[in-house]
């Protein structure tokens, strides 16, 4: 159950991380 929740969790980072990069490769939260 943790697992599936961790895997979840690094899928969003990965889309959210390809999306920031196709907007221009700007990290807001840094």
């Amino acid at each position: 159950m943790t697992r599936i929740l961790l895997v979840f969790l690094f899928f969003i980072a990965v889309c959210a991380g390809v999306m920031v990069v196709q907007m221009g490769g700007h990290y807001p939260w840094i």
